[in-house]
């Protein structure tokens, strides 16, 4: 079993590593195109903004096609595998409403209260708040499109892993080459912006075709096709399963995708591009944990289901350190050389995303251990405790980032990441513990 969570973590980890290199490619092409801290700090803004309403509009149905899934798989009961995999596909459709209504009702409120009170909401240095509006309004669009966890956890379950590290690539391949374009093109915001969407469009567009085309293969396409009142006659438990860990996927969400709201609020654009360069070097390694997670989850699926809450704990643990160590390597790569490679990349107005980086990254090795932690309470079917954790987390950042924001500028965005980070960690490793070694019968 540790065998094969080693070798499909190294094959998606190869791809989220190509992935990162592209981003970070992308991202210095994109600042030396625009030329312009406030242009820059404007795409990705918009782009965060998207990120933001995607996953806290969600219901990660994966979980639930991975968790359930498993006992129809090892029954071989195509009907109720059927039946769950149009649940997660009606899912990933209402969410993707939600989340493009929500995204464009919220940035209509901010302008209109911007009309009323002057100074609300985000300065976009120059750039006038009903062309940014614009933006947001048909970059937003690619939120429809956005129907991937069902997807996600129809290979997933099947152990297909390599389908998800291929598709893990689509998106930097194509926005690294539009960016090139765009570039040579002499394009700006606007175009940039277009090259941003094409890529998470076809991204977002080819997973479910591939799972359909998986389910084909597999005979299962009669049934889901075939299955009727999906969001009414479920497996016992899932709804309640389905609530609880969509509560906890919106506040990791908020958690993730909020600070770069709160920074773009409070600073400006110009100074978001530089919190964002920070937060790009952390995200290679909290994007590689989350697919350590995506890899470790159905494994220790499968070791409850036996019963084996020993090895659970143990593996759990062997994975923690795992993560920890490659993460404070990483971390003292970017401390030695991130400041001269990042002026060398990005050029001037960059000096502070190095330090920043630092703050970010230690976070992302905090965050990124407890990985395994909130995974047991997800195989355990407790996944409203790591609800309670992450809603923690996001009060304990909130109060250190406004209680820091006069006095450390910009880098309050670090400390207070560190700060939520800390929290966790304790606070996860500690809860999980105790729920192992209580851990009687699963029930939800």
């Amino acid at each position: 079993m540790t065998g094969r969570i080693l070798a499909n973590s190294g094959l998606m980890g190869g791809a989220r590593a190509i992935s990162s290199v592209l981003g970070i490619v992308t991202l210095i092409i994109t600042a030396r195109a625009l030329d312009d801290l406030a242009a820059f700090g404007t795409v990705l803004f918009v782009h965060a903004y998207m990120l933001f309403f995607a996953d806290i509009a969600t219901f990660k149905s994966w979980q639930a096609i991975v968790r359930f899934g498993a006992d129809h798989l090892s029954n071989k009961d195509a009907r109720l595998l059927g039946r769950l995999f149009r649940f997660g596909f009606t899912l990933d459709a209402l969410a993707a409403i939600l989340a493009y209504g929500s995204a464009v009702g919220l940035f209509s409120v901010v302008v209109a209260l911007s009309a009323r009170f002057p100074g609300f909401g985000p300065e976009a240095d120059g750039l006038p708040l009903a062309t940014l509006q614009n933006y947001v309004t048909l970059y937003c669009l690619v939120l429809l499109l956005r129907q991937t966890h069902a997807g996600t956890g129809i290979f997933r379950l099947f152990d297909k892993f390599g389908v998800l590290a291929l598709r893990t690539l689509i998106m930097p391949v194509l926005r690294f080459s539009g960016a090139c374009l765009a570039w040579w093109m002499g394009w700006g915001v606007a175009g940039f912006l277009c090259v941003w969407f094409a890529a998470s469009a076809l991204s977002y567009i080819a997973l479910p075709l591939l799972a359909i085309r998986e389910l084909y293969k597999r005979r299962l396409l009669r049934p889901v096709w075939k299955a009727r009142n999906v969001l009414i006659e479920t497996d016992r438990g899932l709804w309640p399963f389905v609530v609880k860990t969509n509560i906890d996927s919106t506040l990791n969400a908020f958690r993730t995708h909020f600070p770069s709201l709160l920074v773009t609020a409070v600073f400006g654009p110009a100074l978001f591009a530089i919190f964002r360069i920070a937060e790009e070097f952390a995200k290679i390694l909290s994007k590689g944990t989350k697919l350590f997670d995506q890899v470790l989850y159905p494994e220790l699926s499968r070791l409850v289901a036996e019963g084996r809450i020993q090895a659970l704990q143990n593996v759990a643990l062997k994975a923690t350190l795992v993560i920890g160590g490659i993460s404070l390597i990483l971390t003292l790569i970017v401390l030695v050389f991130g400041e001269p490679i990042i002026q060398l990349a990005f050029g001037e107005g960059f000096e502070k995303a190095s330090g920043l980086a630092v703050f970010l990254l230690l976070a992302a090795a905090l965050t990124g251990a407890a990985v395994p932690f909130y995974t047991v309470f997800y195989v355990l079917m407790r996944p409203g405790r790591a609800a309670w954790i992450r809603g923690g987390a996001i009060i304990a950042y909130l109060f250190a980032f406004f209680t820091l924001v006069s006095t450390a500028g910009i880098y309050a965005a670090g400390w207070a990441a560190l700060v939520g980070a800390a929290f966790e960690i304790i606070i996860v490793t500690i809860w999980a513990t105790l729920t192992m070694k209580r851990h009687k019968v699963p029930s939800i």
